[in-house]
């Protein structure tokens, strides 16, 4: 198990959930709908006292796409709480891509269930990547790891 997926099943097994918005209740933040500027989907800002936002887009509310969206920025929040992402983003693609790579494990891992994993896999996880806009390794990466499947 890695680390993103020992985070992942901490927090399930600590608040017994997997509905972005109790979570973050739960863990002390809030989740807000607005209209978000340049297209962005999602945003989350961390405060030094603990506190929390994570901001959805008002164009993907009540939708698959908006659980993906809360979920990866709290893994921006758990993971990368110290990082300053629009710095990373102008100068250092690497590592930004690295993060929103992170961010994207930890949404799936917290967000389905080793039974959804596997109706993901049945079914098509290059439609699931195509619909959370994700790169296609990152699901199967987590499926690997939860499910001990190779797709190769």
């Amino acid at each position: 198990m890695n680390k993103i997926s020992y985070i992942t099943e901490k927090l399930y097994n600590m608040y017994r959930t997997r509905n972005p918005y109790l979570l973050i209740e739960r863990m002390g933040g809030n989740i807000i709908i607005k209209d978000l500027p340049n297209s962005l989907l999602g945003q989350s800002t961390y405060y030094d006292n603990g506190y929390f936002i994570v901001s959805i887009s008002s164009s993907i509310e009540n939708s698959i796409m908006a659980t993906f969206i809360a979920f990866h920025e709290l893994g921006h929040i758990v993971l990368h709480n110290s990082s300053n992402n629009f710095f990373m983003r102008k100068n250092i693609y690497y590592t930004y891509d690295r993060y929103e790579n992170q961010a994207d494990e930890f949404a799936l891992n917290i967000m389905f269930s080793n039974e959804e994993l596997q109706e993901i896999l049945n079914y098509d996880f290059y439609h699931t990547a195509n619909i959370l806009m994700i790169k296609p390794y990152i699901i199967e990466k987590v499926i690997k790891e939860r499910l001990g499947v190779c797709l190769l």
